[in-house]
């Protein structure tokens, strides 16, 4: 589309050309000599009276008298014209002025300079300025409306390119975001199988113990007790070894009502829904610490709230 625009107004350049050199054409002397005339050669009224015709003048005022008088100034009148491609660039020319000037221009006394010249040399000069100014403001007035949907095209693109910044901003927020929980994701997974590393190690004990009871007969009844409770255990070490090291690990610097919230609503229903293996009712400080430890804690001075009894074991426990 702005090539088209680019096209179009190109073309139109030439018609300007010829309107300039027209007016370089049209002389002090010329112009003087054709303002002093009483009544100027047939035909070259028709000429000046474009010339109002496209300053808006009405018909009433179009006779030699008007085209003297505009012509007084004989300076102000070759600037004027020179000053009809800018009023018709800012599209301040009224369609009406040139609509009836074209009548004029139509005439072949007009519209064929080699007769004017016969006539006057000044008006020839302004019939071929007034062809041509003509000319490129019907070029204009047909570019205009192209131009017009150039100026809405741009805005929408730049539009749509404000869009876009906007949405890549929000992908990469997102995609930011995402590269966190992948993170967390992976460090979580990492602990658990550090978890059930630990678990094949401790089941290996376990195996060792086994034939070490096997070769201990006369124990063999009450450590068959003790292997049956440390096999469920094992069972559930993996989560309950979870649910400790996750509770010293994060709930430390919350209240009591935030500890609650994150055990009860985010640890243990995550540990459920990934079917991890944990006592039917994980409790980590059960899991941690013992009823004679707590006690000895509490002879040293440890209030025996919750909340205190769990720093105290996180405190044991914690590494850092």
């Amino acid at each position: 589309m702005e090539a088209d625009c680019l096209k179009d107004l190109a073309a139109a350049e030439p018609a300007v050309e010829k309107a300039e050199a027209a007016l370089d054409t049209l002389n002090k002397k010329d112009l003087g000599e054709l303002k002093s005339l009483a009544k100027p050669p047939a035909g070259v009224d028709d000429v000046t009276a474009a010339v109002l015709a496209m300053r808006g003048e009405g018909p009433k005022n179009r006779d030699w008298n008007a085209a003297k008088n505009m012509m007084k100034d004989v300076n102000k009148f070759i600037e004027d014209l020179k000053g009809m491609k800018g009023i018709i660039d800012s599209s301040q020319m009224s369609a009406k002025n040139v609509d009836s000037a074209r009548p004029y221009l139509d005439l072949e006394h007009v519209k064929n300079t080699d007769i004017m010249k016969k006539k006057s040399n000044a008006a020839a000069g302004l019939c071929d300025f007034l062809l041509n100014i003509v000319m490129y403001y019907d070029i204009v007035v047909t570019v205009e409306p192209k131009r017009n949907a150039l100026r809405q095209a741009q805005q929408e693109l730049a539009d749509a390119n404000a869009k876009l910044e906007e949405v890549n901003a929000n992908v990469a927020d997102l995609q930011e975001k995402l590269a966190a929980l992948v993170e967390n994701y992976d460090k979580v997974v990492a602990e658990k199988n550090a978890v059930v590393a630990e678990g094949e190690r401790l089941q290996n004990k376990l195996a060792l113990a086994q034939r070490l009871m096997s070769a201990l007969g006369s124990e063999q009844e009450r450590w068959a007790v003790n292997v049956k409770q440390m096999k469920e255990d094992a069972e559930v070490l993996p989560g309950d070894a979870l649910v400790a090291s996750a509770f010293v690990s994060y709930v430390g610097c919350f209240n009591k009502q935030f500890r609650n919230s994150l055990l009860n609503d985010v640890m243990l229903p995550f540990m459920k829904q990934n079917a991890i293996p944990m006592s039917e009712n994980a409790d980590p400080l059960s899991i941690l610490t013992d009823a004679a430890q707590v006690a000895n804690w509490n002879s040293e001075g440890l209030p025996s709230d919750r909340v205190s009894v769990e720093n105290g074991a996180i405190t044991t426990f914690a590494e850092r």
